[in-house]
């Protein structure tokens, strides 16, 4: 047209809403084990996502239920109501519980989001030296904050993402007193221009649990280090002072460090090195120097696909 727009016609045609999906997997130490899960991405009319997930192996069995709704009350704002029932036979202990949570986010920039929220747990749980089930019903109000700058969340090669968490819990049981426990986590990423495009990749985390002792503090809020997210190499939740059974008790504090390299042999195929470190430890509410940790080290591959990379982690404790 004379003042320069160009007429433009749009012909859309909404996606089906739904998806099904199914899973199966194997682990030396949990056996085989399913998934199947339930998606609605436009359940009221308004871009609200319904999910439901169903897994199981004969060591944990968990039942989610969410709903997202975004542009809630504002534009930046999103509404995340959930339900989770789990039973799980762990290492250190198992446990019957079942959860409600709603949650808030704000976006203040792309990079930037600030949540609140609230959740309700009761749980049956059972140390794993213990004859007797406890009972703990816990009332929680999580704050966090996250800064993410990653080039790509599934596999990136620049930025940082950190994320800090503080929760203060509230317990019906008359046994433990009101606690607190704050969490930060950041990983950081950096691409060296040349051949095999280097990609070195170091990530650490901490926590502390504060105004509780161990012994009273319910295990399914106790810290625990070990297993493929955290320190590669060590067996789930082993990473952690041992009972004469050898079994573990988690902990108050905790540290995790990695770091990475990251190679890409061909534009599919990648290969990285790394050394994973980190403990959970009983009694100190601060990670200091001097204190214990172990170590684990390996090898891995990536077979990088249109939708993200397929992983294989190789692993090996230093001190067994």
């Amino acid at each position: 047209n004379k003042d320069g727009s160009v007429p433009v016609d749009f012909d859309l045609t909404e996606r089906k809403p739904r998806s099904i999906k199914f899973g199966f997997g194997y682990s030396t130490d949990l056996g085989p084990g399913a998934s199947a899960g339930w998606e609605h991405r436009n359940f009221f009319g308004s871009g609200e996502k319904v999910t439901a997930n169903l897994f199981g192996n004969k060591r944990e069995q968990t039942l989610d239920i969410g709903l997202v709704k975004p542009f809630f009350q504002r534009d930046d704002q999103t509404l995340k109501l959930g339900l989770a029932l789990e039973n799980l036979i762990s290492k250190a202990y198992s446990s019957r519980e079942g959860t409600v949570s709603a949650f808030v986010e704000r976006e203040f920039s792309p990079a930037f989001t600030v949540g609140i929220g609230s959740s309700i747990a009761h749980a049956a749980i059972k140390g794993r030296e213990e004859k007797k089930w406890t009972y703990a019903s816990l009332f929680s109000a999580p704050v966090f904050f996250t800064h993410d700058t990653r080039s790509n969340i599934l596999d990136p090669i620049g930025g940082h993402e950190i994320r800090t968490e503080f929760t203060p819990f509230f317990n019906s049981h008359e046994k433990t007193k009101p606690f607190a426990k704050a969490q930060i986590s950041a990983s950081t990423y950096f691409l060296v221009p040349t051949v095999m495009s280097p990609v070195i990749a170091v990530r650490a985390a901490t926590g502390s649990i504060f105004d509780v002792k161990l012994d009273t503090l319910p295990y399914t809020e106790r810290f625990f280090v070990g297993g493929a997210g955290s320190l590669r190499g060590y067996v789930p939740q082993m990473a952690s002072k041992l009972t004469s059974a050898n079994n573990p008790i988690g902990g108050r504090s905790f540290l995790e460090t990695s770091i990475e390299l990251r190679l890409r042999a061909t534009e599919s195929i990648g290969i990285v090195g790394f050394f994973d470190s980190g403990f959970a430890y009983p009694e100190k509410i601060i990670p200091l120097k001097n204190q214990k940790i172990l170590h684990g080290a390996g090898i891995g591959f990536r077979y990088v696909t249109d939708f993200g990379p397929l992983r294989f982690d190789l692993a090996f404790p230093l001190k067994r």
